[in-house]
């Protein structure tokens, strides 16, 4: 098993960019990814906390409105969506989503949902409050998705 660090299957390819992830499947591999939520709570794929290094813009991400995001970045593919690599992946290929920051319970929750239909995701992050959390959510929950094999979304418990 092949899994490609942020995409860059060659110095050709961007990290963490779109067109890089569907070379890497084209050729079968896996691929790392790095998510953030934006102010408005959509997951994107970029290594950074903040624009500066790759966009030379001293923004940070999740103080920005995800359409304000694609103001700033005018190419899509050079920050997609969680949801477009998901589905570029055609639930084939293993994808290894870092958590950068730390979530809170309900964009953790959210996260859940959106990858509940793709068996080959794994969550990955350098902060224990989050792998803390997600062990939490799945073991405590109604719904255990990932034993049962069933695709429901799962509830926050309040």
């Amino acid at each position: 098993m092949h899994i490609i660090h942020r995409g860059i299957i060659n110095k050709k390819f961007k990290e963490n960019n779109l067109n890089s992830f569907k070379a890497s499947f084209k050729k079968k591999f896996g691929i790392e990814t790095d998510i953030h939520a934006t102010k408005d709570g959509e997951f994107i794929c970029h290594h950074d906390f903040t624009l500066k290094r790759i966009f030379n813009i001293n923004k940070s991400i999740k103080k920005i409105n995800y359409k304000t995001l694609r103001e700033i970045v005018k190419n899509k593919n050079d920050i997609p969506l969680l949801d477009d690599v998901l589905k570029s992946s055609k639930n084939k290929y293993r994808l290894f989503i870092e958590i950068k920051p730390i979530f809170n319970k309900s964009l953790l929750v959210k996260l859940i949902n959106k990858t509940t239909k793709f068996k080959n995701c794994i969550f990955i992050s350098f902060n224990e409050k989050n792998i803390f959390n997600l062990f939490n959510i799945f073991f405590f929950n109604s719904y255990f998705i990932w034993l049962s094999g069933r695709e429901k979304k799962i509830r926050e418990n309040n």
